[in-house]
């Protein structure tokens, strides 16, 4: 999904390249340039040359306004009122305020955008998108947006870096998310609310990772920081990924004991901290009128009340709510993947079983980075394989299982090889 050798070396080419100060309409060319399939060669023939058109889409010159109209003649763009580089600069801060206060931005804000093709406008898609958790589109505008890191002055990349990392936390690839920001808010950030937004980013996925370095290192030094500035719906979201990391370590009893003091959690953020207890200890017995109470709340409850009812083989029960799955609140990627292989599982055929235990588990890299869905996906795939005496790829799964969960839990390699 995201190339991460690619994404180094474009931060790479922005610390060592110097651009002009970002004119929309060199980017736009390259977009539409793209869009249309047309080479370099074929867009500058007798305009300009190669490498002026190159050096125009990529912000290392100033723009010449006839060379400018004659290629939007050949690149069949019709005139745009350009956005006031204030205005644009105002909107993204705007946005970085939405992601402070963890608020939906107004539609009005991105309207005058909507149209518009260069590097500035697809940002602010992008930011807009990851805040309205629409992640389709915000991986589009990413996907078009990626050409022009260079081009990115410091607040930009910063802002680019903390919108995907949020939509990749969003879809559950905490390890890509974890390694955006790594890469992509390496200089020095010398705005205080990128700053923090930067190690709440950064600390989420440490916590879904199990970055014990991380989590020693930023943990207290946000609390102190966001504390300081009252940003409390900041400290109350990575609290509580730190108390669902935490309820897997400690007894369920206990747990329970702790969160009942924290007045900022509501009952079912309290109930679900409880439950993950339950659920890492096996306790399945205790766990099964909780989760049944909250099942069809979102994928996360879901997913635990189906591993629930799947351990404790209630079969019945468990066909009902996969009939009914299409109930669930906002059904992510993970959840459909479990979905897919409990039903698969149930229908006892066996040939169709071992098919897909073989080139979806087997032989590929699962599409998500959750703990919980992958140890009891490689687990389950693993007894059924010995269930069925195929003890050489029972013992396969399970070996892959280790590897793909420590490395899970590894910091970043910076990933020096070349393509």
């Amino acid at each position: 999904m995201i190339n991460m050798i690619y994404m180094k070396k474009q931060f790479k080419r922005r610390r060592l390249e110097k651009s002009y100060e970002a004119k929309p309409i060199g980017s736009t060319f390259k977009i539409r340039r793209i869009e249309l399939k047309m080479t370099l060669e074929e867009t500058a023939e007798g305009i300009c040359s190669i490498s002026y058109l190159s050096k125009l889409e990529n912000n290392l010159i100033e723009p010449n306004e006839l060379f400018v109209r004659l290629l939007r003649i050949r690149l069949n763009l019709k005139e745009e009122d350009e956005i006031d580089s204030s205005t644009y600069q105002s909107d993204l801060e705007r946005l970085l305020e939405c992601m402070l206060s963890e608020e939906i931005p107004s539609t009005d804000l991105i309207y005058k955008y909507r149209d518009h093709l260069d590097q500035q406008s697809l940002l602010i898609m992008m930011c807009y998108h990851s805040l309205t958790k629409n992640q389709f589109d915000a991986l589009k505008a990413y996907d078009k947006l990626k050409t022009f890191i260079p081009s990115l002055n410091d607040f930009e990349a910063t802002m680019f870096s903390i919108s995907l990392s949020m939509t990749l936390h969003q879809i559950e690839y905490y390890q890509t998310a974890y390694d955006v920001l790594k890469i992509g808010a390496s200089h020095p950030i010398k705005n205080e609310s990128l700053r923090i937004l930067t190690m709440k980013w950064t600390l989420l996925s440490a916590f879904k990772m199990i970055k014990i370095k991380d989590m020693t290192n930023l943990y207290e030094k946000f609390l102190t920081i966001t504390t300081d500035r009252q940003y409390f719906q900041l400290i109350k979201g990575v609290n509580l990924e730190y108390y669902k990391l935490y309820s897997v370590y400690e007894e369920p009893e206990k747990m329970k004991s702790i969160i009942e003091s924290i007045r900022d959690f509501s009952r079912e953020e309290k109930d679900f901290i409880y439950a993950k207890s339950l659920f890492a200890k096996k306790q399945y017995e205790k766990l099964y009128p909780i989760s049944q109470l909250y099942s069809f709340k979102d994928s996360e409850w879901f997913m635990l009340h189906l591993i629930c009812l799947d351990s404790l083989k209630k079969e019945d029960e468990l066909k009902r709510h996969l009939d009914r799955s299409d109930q669930v609140i906002c059904l992510n990627e993970t959840c459909t993947l479990l979905i897919k292989h409990i039903k698969i599982k149930y229908k006892k055929d066996k040939h169709e079983l071992l098919r897909y235990l073989r080139n979806d588990l087997l032989s590929n890299r699962l599409p998500t980075d959750n703990h919980d869905t992958i140890e009891y996906l490689m687990t389950d795939a693993s007894k059924l394989f010995s269930d069925h005496q195929f003890y050489k790829e029972a013992s396969q799964i399970a070996h892959d299982m280790t590897n793909i969960l420590r490395n899970l839990k590894m910091d970043m390699q910076y990933y020096d090889e070349e393509e």
